[in-house]
């Protein structure tokens, strides 16, 4: 895909690292705002890349929004290896 200015594109994604610092709710509006949501990590090639990408903190859009399910910003559950 054709990414905005100073996006990342990767498997037919396009990513922003933000440097504003802000938390979770917040990154989780702006992500919004943009027609974005927060990481979701596919599969573990995925977040190898992004752990060498970002060399400080950053949000990931996962959830738990029950107290015992973890929900994926794309409505995916994480079973341990999504």
């Amino acid at each position: 895909p054709r990414c905005p200015e100073q996006w990342v594109a990767y498997r037919g994604s396009c990513y922003s690292f933000s440097k504003e610092k802000k938390d979770w709710h917040s990154s989780r509006q702006s992500c919004w705002a943009q027609g974005a949501h927060l990481l979701v990590i596919s599969d573990t090639s995925e977040m190898d890349l992004f752990k060498s990408i970002q060399t400080g903190c950053f949000w990931i859009g996962l959830r738990n929004s029950t107290g015992s399910v973890w929900i994926w910003e794309d409505g995916s559950t994480f079973n341990g290896t999504k």
